[in-house]
């Protein structure tokens, strides 16, 4: 009972945790005057597009900002917006990520897909246009004349540059090479604006640099795996806490939205249940009750590749990858009993020392004070749990699932 309580619990103080602000320091551009600082609420990218929440101090009432009314926004940590008229017929204004200003200039925002989108422009008050880069499905004949399908990419984005470029043909060789990613964007706008005799000082986004934070996490967990005796028999765990500490890496050179995780848990399985089969040997053709007792304390390391969905606040995120568990303390028995040759037999079963699992597991996560908070379901899969690897009277590989609540410190 105390279990289940502390279940709920965990699962409602991490709703009411995640349906909080998310004010950081920044500053805005009103459109006549100077900077203004105070706090930003970060929304994520798709959101801080479109609206801009802002607070002179903590105490103060929060004022909500479109587009037309600002000239830009920006946090401390280095991430700036500009107000920016959006190419297309519709008249549409947006906040976009400056990367680079100078001759030409490179914005870049999201879509409700969380895809990435470039704009670029010349100078830092011109009309924009948008990059693309496309990738379609084409059928064709081969030699034989069966229809083929095939991938192609095309660049639309390079004719963009081309005109936008002219003045510089050593950058313009190279855009025949160019692919629509952030970083060779950067480093091309950076290359134009500095060609030649007119080459002025110009803004550049920050680089990203590799960031390794620590976690803690814990929540409950229950498992099962099944027991392998004239046929396949279900056994279920009790609800167990799970505890542990972790690493987050995010790469600087890597897609912003991939990080790796390794984590270190400790959690104890305990299965108790009893099963009617039909006995063999000396028990053939009588039906006996086997009771299976195991218990499993292990430590288990898992890594896994992260997928964060950068578009609001609230971040959802998708991963997956292997782990290896060390079970530091193991016991299983097997009794048999049986009324008609009055049977009463204990079995030790033996178990691995050592387990590995395939994992997967999808979660939330929204920054909360000097750090990230996270909830998340995860499943894993572990190999054969007995040492005994075929045959009857065996436990093969048990299945995990566990709500997980996590606290990554810094950002």
């Amino acid at each position: 009972m105390k279990k289940s309580v502390l279940f709920i619990g965990l699962l409602f103080s991490s709703s009411a945790a995640f349906a909080q602000a998310n004010f950081r320091p920044g500053y805005i551009l009103p459109l006549t005057g100077d900077t203004v600082r105070g706090s930003i609420d970060y929304q994520g990218e798709l959101r801080n597009s479109l609206l801009c929440r802002f607070r002179p101090t903590a105490e103060a009432a929060v004022v909500e900002y479109q587009p037309a009314q600002l000239r830009g926004y920006g946090f401390s940590t280095g991430r700036d917006l500009q107000s920016r008229q959006l190419p297309g017929t519709a008249a549409k204004q947006a906040f976009l990520q400056t990367l680079v200003l100078g001759k030409a200039s490179l914005y870049h925002s999201i879509n409700d897909k969380d895809k990435d989108l470039y704009y670029a422009g010349a100078g830092t008050t011109g009309p924009l246009e948008a990059l693309i880069q496309q990738d379609s499905t084409q059928s064709g004949n081969d030699a034989q004349r069966y229809t083929t399908l095939q991938q192609v990419r095309t660049y639309p984005f390079r004719n963009v540059l081309w005109k936008l470029m002219a003045d510089c043909p050593s950058v313009q060789a190279k855009l025949v090479r160019l692919e629509l990613k952030e970083a060779a964007l950067i480093k091309t706008f950076e290359a134009y604006n500095a060609c030649g005799a007119d080459g002025k000082p110009q803004y550049v986004v920050k680089k990203q640099t590799s960031k390794l934070r620590f976690a803690a996490l814990g929540g409950m967990q229950q498992s099962s795996l099944t027991y392998v005796n004239k046929g396949d028999h279900q056994v279920k765990s009790s609800l167990q806490p799970v505890l542990g500490i972790g690493l987050a890496l995010q790469p600087g050179r890597f897609n912003p939205r991939l990080s790796l995780q390794v984590q270190a848990l400790y959690l104890q399985q305990t299965f108790n249940d009893k099963i009617q089969t039909l006995g063999d040997g000396l028990y053939a053709n009588e039906y006996v009750t086997r009771e299976i007792n195991v218990s499993i304390t292990s430590v288990r390391v898992p890594a896994m590749l992260r997928y964060t969905f950068l578009t609001t606040g609230i971040q959802p995120y998708l991963q997956g990858g292997g782990a290896f568990s060390i079970n530091v303390n193991g016991e299983g028995t097997r009794r048999t009993t049986g009324s008609r040759f009055n049977v009463d037999e204990t079995q030790k079963v033996e178990l691995r020392p050592t387990n590995m699992s395939v994992l997967a597991g999808v979660g939330v996560a929204k920054d909360m004070g000097p750090g990230r908070l996270s909830l998340e379901v995860r499943v894993d899969f572990l190999d054969g749990t007995s040492s005994v690897a075929s045959g009857e009277n065996r436990l093969s590989g048990s299945r995990n699932i566990a709500l997980l609540a996590g606290y990554t410190f810094g950002r």
